[in-house]
């Protein structure tokens, strides 16, 4: 509630993702998507997009997230930046742009 509130107040787009072991890599950074027969175009995933676009994003429960999706999230972390390897380039982060993160305190890390 705090979150969408401040989101709110700055007026910044505010996008909520929970994750588990059902969320992979290619939700959050893109993957390949046929938009015609045989045609096939890069779609920037959620997190992605936030980045691009200078969005909030949410990460609910980024306890339960599997090890590939926390391993994707440190070059945003220590960079500033997302590296898409299947277009071979990198999405520096717009100015607006906050990852904010969620963890249950009861559950077992690793996605478990």
């Amino acid at each position: 509630a705090l979150c969408r509130f401040l989101a709110a107040e700055q007026n910044v787009p505010l996008v909520q993702l929970g994750l588990d072991s059902s969320v992979d890599v290619k939700d959050l950074i893109g993957t390949f998507r046929a938009t015609a027969p045989g045609v096939f175009q890069f779609q920037l995933g959620v997190l992605s997009a936030c980045v691009v676009n200078g969005d909030w994003i949410v990460l609910e429960d980024l306890d339960l997230a599997s090890s590939d999706v926390t391993s994707a999230l440190v070059s945003l972390l220590q960079r500033g930046e997302v590296y898409i390897p299947e277009e071979d380039r990198t999405l520096k982060c717009a100015k607006n742009f906050r990852l904010l993160a969620t963890v249950q305190s009861n559950a077992p890390a690793g996605g478990a």
